[in-house]
Parts: C-alpha cells; structure tokens; sequence
C-alpha cells in the first residue's frame, strides 16, 4: 500500500513517488499497480489541466475491502478538483466527431475508487469494458460528454457487480448519464444533477438507462433534465428508462424535468417509485411492466411534437401499476390524464386537470379499480399544455397559513406555524424535495421539518420567510 503522485507532464524523476517527482497522466494504470491494495494515486490539481487525447486503459485495482483511490488534491494535499480535457469539440452539435473515450476500465480493474474530477469535453468518461467489480466514483464534475458511464465490452460481457456512482453533475450530454446493461447488480445511482444542455441529434437519448438484466438497484436524489429529440416522427428523449428483462429497481426522491418522451419510460419488473417527481415531460409516466408508485407527483405533462400523447400516466396492456397517495396535476387541455391498456390500482390519488381534458380513456377503465378513492378537481384550461402551472393551496393548509401569516408581516407567527402544522405542508407547494439540501442535506430532514413536529426546533424567522416565497425547483435557497 503506498501513496503515488500524476501531475499533467511529471515532474523530477517522474516516478510518482512524490509530488515533486509527479508521474504523467499516462502512467496511471502502472501506479494503480505500485499503489495496491489501499493505496492512492494523486492527481495534482493546482499543476495546470490535464489534457487527454488518447484513452487511459486500467487494468489493475485493490482487493475486496482495500480498493485503490484515484482522486485530485492540491499540493498541500487537500481534496481538490484535478480537470481533465479531451477532444470533443466545445459545443458539440449533431454531426461533429464523439471524442476520446476517457477511462476505460478492463479485466483486473476491479476494488477501484475515482474522486475529485473534473472531466469536460469526452466521448465516455468512464467504460467498463469487461466484467468488473466494486466501482465507486463520486464528487465528480462532467460537461459536454456523450456518455458519463456506460458498459460496453470489447468481447464478450462488461458486467459490473457492486456500482455506486454519487454526487455527480453533469452539463451538456448527448446520450446517457448512465448506461448500465448485461447482469449488473447491487448499483446505488445517488445525488446525480444532468442536464442535456442542449446536445439534441444523437441516437435515442435517455438520462439513465437499464438493459439487459440489470438488476437489484437503487436510484436517489437523481435529477435529469432537457432531454430532448426534435426530429423524427416520435421524438425520443427519456428522462430514466429501463427495459425488459431489468428487475427490482428502487427510484427514490428521484426527479424527471422536461423530457421531449417520458419523464420514467420503464419496462423492469418489481419496479418501485418512491417521492418521485415527473413534469413538463410528454409522458410523465410511462410504465409496462409491474410498478408501485407512492407518495409521487404528476405535473404538468408537455407534448412537443410527433406521434406521442401529453400524458401524466400512460400504460402498455402488460403493466401491472398501483399508485397510493400521489397527486397528479395540471391544467392543459391536450392532456390525457390516464391513457392505459394495463390493469391499474389507484388509492388515494388527486387529480386536477383541465376542464376539456380526458381524465380516463376508454381502454383504460376495463383495467382500472380504486377510482372511489380518487379527488378530481376540475380548472379552467390554460392552453393545450400548462408548463409551471401548481394548484393553489387550501385555506386551511398550513402552507397557506405560513403565507399569510408572512404577508401581513407576523414573522414569529410565520416560524410557529411551520413548526407546528398540522398535517401535510402540500406537495404542490414544495416539491421537489431535492431542493430542500440546505436545510440538512437530504429530504428527510427536510421533511421533518414541514411535518413539524413539536420538538423540531427553533426556525430562524428569516429563513421561514425566504422559505414561503421561494420557488424551490427554479431557486434552491442557498
């Protein structure tokens, strides 16, 4: 186990053994080696950009327990973002050249760490190329890639077993975020932020997408946004999709934005939905397979062009889909609220819709049970489509009242009320949960917060203030 040092060109002897005797970027996968079980390889980050042609092939790793960490500091050694350039072209459009594939990670690449990159301008960041195990890699920036990580073998299979990929940002991609198929398993996708950015005209862009028999995975605090087709007489563009022969995939405080097709186009089995959120999407949910849905959100579904429907729910003939305490909402006339050929389950869902939309198709109502349970509110139209329309809270919710008591300037009133309400704060008001990371760093805190309970604390007034007259999903507090 030892320590190794990268600077862009080297430095000294270049033999990696300090900073001062840096190795170059090339000799990465010969240091992951020297550095063994438990060791580290350091990328200096205040030594200039690491400018990368080629692809960094790694065929070496730790041992279970004992992986190594590639990761970027500063000479003092603090963690510190360590950039990476390769040769895609700065605001790629349709038609220009992929770029260079940047890590690509073959047989014996296994019990491997990647931290505190920043990684612009890529074909794929990260390949697995071969069947691999135990892959981490967090904290790391991306812009402008075609793929952020898939798996794609040489020959044969690139199955990856034991995959967590976390606090990730990526601007401008054109295809994934994450690709992942074959028999990969025990994946945890967390604290991803993707945007395409604009990068239309590539093949069948999706966000995160599961094929093969991709299985036993968990994806949270996951935001995919813009992902867009503008051509074509069905125009692709999914914010999380999965295929058939995928199963038991959790999506969890997860958040799909305005994708040209469905904000989660899924096909897995045993496939569940918790706190999610779909909007501004042309099929907010778009579901074939067996599904359960809780405690989710529907808005505002936006039809921009071709042969598809504006949809909050849409269901093949083979789903299998229970939705419980979930609110579906907006006011565009084009919608379809539920278009299902499927057999389908509501309890306890809110509805408001347009009036002139279609709450129910035909085919939908021989597959359908639990319509008893359902709250249906009828508004006036907004056009065909409603993007940022959010149904006004009752006069006795208490976000209302936190409103109220804020407009006639009853601060101390205002932080009483948060604490103590009664009852849900309303999730049209708050979603998504995603938002709320300053008040602790995860939904659950946040949540707590606006349950209220009696000894949750003192609100600073300030803060309850801003909270009330904030738009979370376009203005995060900071």
């Amino acid at each position: 186990m030892g320590n190794f040092f990268i600077s862009p060109t080297g430095a000294g002897d270049k033999s990696g053994k300090d900073a001062s005797n840096a190795a170059p970027i090339g000799s990465l996968n010969t240091l992951i080696g020297k550095a063994g079980a438990g060791g580290q390889v350091l990328l200096l980050a205040d030594k200039g950009d690491y400018t990368v042609s080629g692809i960094l092939g790694i065929t070496r790793g730790g041992t279970a327990g004992a992986p190594v960490t590639i990761r970027g500091v500063d000479s003092a050694g603090n963690a510190a973002d360590a950039h990476i350039v390769g040769t895609r072209p700065a605001g790629w459009k349709a038609g220009d050249a992929a770029g260079n594939e940047l890590f690509k990670l073959g047989t014996g690449a296994d019990h491997l760490a990647f931290e505190n990159l920043r990684i612009d301008n890529v074909q794929s960041a990260f390949r697995a190329s071969a069947d691999i195990s135990d892959l981490t890699i967090q904290h790391v920036d991306a812009n402008n890639v075609r793929r952020f990580f898939e798996d794609l073998a040489s020959s044969g299979t690139a199955t990856v077993q034991g995959l967590k990929i976390s606090d990730i940002a990526v601007q401008g991609f054109s295809r994934n975020v994450v690709r992942l198929q074959y028999d990969s398993s025990d994946v945890v996708i967390e604290d991803v932020r993707a945007d395409l950015g604009g990068q239309v005209g590539d093949d069948f862009p999706i966000g995160v997408h599961l094929d093969g028999t991709v299985h036993n995975v968990t994806i949270q605090r996951a935001t995919i946004e813009n992902v867009r087709s503008l051509t074509g007489g069905y125009l692709n563009g999914d914010g999380f999709a999965t295929e058939r022969g995928v199963h038991d995939v959790q999506f969890i405080d997860t958040v799909a934005r305005g994708n040209s097709d469905g904000g989660y186009d899924l096909k897995s089995e045993n496939t569940t939905l918790l706190r999610a959120v779909s909007e501004e999407n042309g099929r907010n949910y778009r579901l074939w397979g067996s599904v359960t849905m809780r405690d989710s959100v529907g808005r505002n579904p936006v039809w921009r062009g071709g042969s598809s429907e504006q949809n909050q729910l849409w269901l093949d003939s083979a789903a299998n889909v229970t939705i419980i305490n979930s609110v579906f909402e907006d006011a565009g006339t084009r919608t379809k609220v539920i278009s299902s050929e499927g057999k389908l389950v509501l309890n306890g869902v809110k509805i408001t819709h347009a009036e002139g939309a279609t709450l129910y198709t035909k085919t939908t109502l021989p597959g359908l049970s639990g319509q008893d349970t359902v709250s249906e509110t009828v508004v006036a139209g907004q056009g065909e489509s409603s993007a940022g329309y959010k149904t006004t809270s009752s006069a006795t919710d208490p976000a209302t009242l936190l409103l109220a008591s804020i407009s006639k300037g009853e601060t101390l009133l205002a932080a009483s009320n948060l604490l103590r309400g009664v009852g849900d704060v309303g999730l049209s008001l708050f979603e998504p949960r995603s938002a709320f990371e300053p008040f602790g760093g995860d939904a659950s805190v946040a949540q707590s917060l606006f349950k209220a309970p009696s000894d949750a604390g003192i609100v600073e007034v300030g803060k309850a203030q801003r909270l009330a007259f904030n738009d979370f999903a376009a203005h995060p507090l900071k």
